[in-house]
């Protein structure tokens, strides 16, 4: 059987799911807006030309205008299979790339859903905490130049760690009642990209170069991880304590945190669980963080021996 065979209850037709990375700069977000330009709306449009077919495309994570994803999961269900998973991943990389890039196709389940099967998602932001902005990290990190206290930003962002009420770092639409509460599993920071690991600049004005947030949740409300690390950087210039810090999660309602520039955050990773179909198993992202993180090695110029993200 190949993957575009058709599975049961998809009569003449099959369910497929993509890995997609994309550059989010120019576009508004992933869900589709009325005669608006995003994600959702160039792949529907490609796929389209190259199947015959309209579909509806399903996402992981909706990712906000100028987010972006290496390890976002779509869906859509193909009603007449013309071509082969091959063909469809280099004529929407032609079409797309690079700013929208196929990493993978798979034939799943009718019942495999790319947002309800998730068990987590895990995010990146980058922040560049150098004396003087980097041209070629521009459009994927935050630059906050001057002095950071990085252990205080590490006390406070393990802290996130644990079920709360994110209502404070979380946008609402006007008259949207859903619930905030969210399950965070996993939450660190790492040094990367000046070839050293160091905790503190070398001397007074450096910086500590490129900082790693990572968070990963059973799921994210909009704008929360960027609300949360516009939060931790005022825990590392001093504004807030790391205790101040996380007794916003337990302030009353009405207390809302502004959220860190959009380019610094990337999707990097969806996790299905070990008995996913095809290679959505596990973590559908990179190999793993320290192969992501050498995004970060790149951009700053980093040695090959280098490269990486180091535990600080």
């Amino acid at each position: 059987m190949s993957l575009f065979d058709s599975p049961a209850g998809l009569e003449g037709g099959c369910r497929v799911a993509l890995l997609v990375a994309y550059d989010g700069t120019n576009f508004v977000g992933f869900a589709e807006q009325p005669e608006r330009r995003t994600v959702a709306g160039v792949l529907k449009e490609a796929i389209a030309k190259i199947a015959g077919a309209e579909v509806e495309v399903v996402c992981a994570g909706r990712t906000d205008a100028g987010v972006h994803a290496f390890g976002q999961v779509v869906h859509f269900d193909l009603p007449s299979p013309k071509v082969g998973p091959e063909r469809l991943v280099r004529s929407v990389n032609k079409m797309l790339g690079p700013e929208v890039v196929v990493r993978g196709a798979w034939r799943v389940p009718k019942d495999f859903d790319a947002r309800r099967s998730a068990l987590w998602r895990r995010y990146r932001y980058l922040v560049n905490n150098s004396p003087l902005p980097h041209p070629l990290a521009s459009r994927i990190s935050w630059w906050v130049p001057g002095e950071l206290d990085l252990p205080a930003m590490r006390t406070a962002w393990s802290a996130l760690i644990g079920v709360y009420d994110f209502q404070a770092f979380c946008r609402r639409q006007r008259g949207e009642h859903s619930s905030t509460v969210r399950e965070v599993l996993d939450a660190s920071i790492e040094v990367a990209g000046d070839g050293a690991g160091r905790a503190r600049p070398l001397r007074p004005g450096d910086g500590l170069g490129m900082i790693v947030f990572w968070i990963k949740a059973t799921s994210f409300c909009q704008q929360m991880v960027r609300s949360l690390v516009f939060a931790m950087v005022a825990v590392g210039r001093g504004k807030l304590t790391p205790a101040e810090g996380r007794a916003i999660l337990l302030a009353p309602p009405g207390r809302v945190v502004p959220p860190a520039p959009p380019q610094g955050l990337c999707l990097v990773g969806v996790g299905y669980g070990p008995h996913a179909p095809g290679g959505l198993a596990g973590e559908a992202s990179l190999t793993g963080r320290a192969a992501d993180a050498q995004l970060c090695g790149y951009c700053f110029g980093t040695g090959a021996d280098e490269v990486g993200a180091r535990p600080v």
